[in-house]
């Protein structure tokens, strides 16, 4: 049974959800009753709080309650034939030109599946009649959302077209190891400062320059023939360090692309750029049984209440 303050008080069998009515304020005060002990709950309106006993100590413990997604994939591979994998995406989120999507994978018994390696998105930006807006977006560096129990991995696009009004996304889940090349941050910055070129040897139509300031570096990729060229590869930094920030702008009139990388703490000495072969990658991986498209709902402004005076914040 749960019970608050006022008295009120709500019972039901084990695993059958209680709802309770909405909190006079938030977060609001119950009681859980459970085999003679008493648990306090701060609930806060529209919370899903679900517990699991532990039978060793013969306690009760929270349990993370994850929202669904709104859309599921199946995951086949490269003859379509199905893995037994699917992935869930949840609506995007879109706040002063910044655009979030969040992502979980699980087998189709619903239990959740930490992949493990990196996988592929690209994300295509859509018009009201599904025409695609520019040239898609290619995720490589994935976020996993911290304090969950579950892989929920995330990402956050900046600079949005404002007139996209849907998502299209597709996947790949690299069934072997990708490939990678590797360039060491500090070698290449050495490199540079003695005048040596640096990047990719394989290529006489690539230029690379590398650059740090403050708590950044920047790579900027030159090509002097274009066609396919900026299409074929994507860039990430690794590093023990926080990446706080990751941005890659394309810049197809100059044949530029610049990507740019915001640690904390700022120490380079171990960061190393991976260069990722989608063709390659795309051959032999897993991917989605189709792409996915999602609608963008209306943006909205995230707005600190410390910028309003006491009086005039409402409930």
């Amino acid at each position: 049974s749960v019970t608050n303050a006022d008295g009120l008080q709500f019972e039901n069998t084990v695993g059958a959800p209680v709802w309770l009515p909405s909190p006079k304020q938030t977060p609001e005060s119950w009681t859980l009753n459970w085999k003679g002990q008493s648990i306090g709950l701060s609930i806060r309106g529209n919370e899903s709080l679900a517990f699991r006993e532990d039978e060793e100590r013969k306690s009760l413990h929270l349990a993370p309650v994850l929202r669904a997604p709104i859309r599921v994939k199946s995951i086949v591979d490269g003859r379509s034939q199905p893995t037994g994998l699917q992935c869930g995406w949840f609506a995007p989120h879109l706040d002063r030109g910044h655009l979030t999507l969040k992502m979980q994978l699980c087998r189709e018994d619903h239990t959740y599946l930490d992949w493990g390696r990196r996988f592929l998105v690209m994300v295509t930006p859509l018009n009201l009649v599904g025409d695609p807006l520019g040239n898609p977006t290619v995720l490589w560096e994935s976020f996993r959302e911290p304090g969950t129990g579950n892989p929920t991995y995330s990402w956050t696009i900046s600079d949005w077209p404002t007139d996209a009004e849907s998502v299209r996304l597709s996947a790949w889940f690299p069934s072997n190891p990708a490939p990678v090349q590797r360039y060491n941050v500090a070698t290449l910055l050495e490199d540079a400062r003695k005048g040596f070129p640096i990047g990719p040897k394989e290529s006489q139509e690539l230029e690379w320059q590398i650059r740090t300031e403050g708590q950044s570096v920047t790579l900027i990729e030159r090509f002097r023939k274009t066609h396919g060229a900026t299409e074929r590869h994507v860039l990430q930094l690794t590093s023990t360090s926080l990446i706080e920030n990751a941005t890659h702008r394309r810049d197809d009139r100059n044949h530029v692309t610049v990507h740019t990388w915001k640690l904390m703490p700022t120490d380079f000495s171990d960061c190393v750029i991976e260069r990722l072969d989608l063709f390659a990658l795309k051959t032999n991986a897993l991917r989605l049984e189709e792409p996915v498209r999602l609608p963008i709902g209306k943006q909205t402004s995230t707005i600190p209440l410390t910028q309003f005076p006491r009086a005039v914040i409402t409930r």
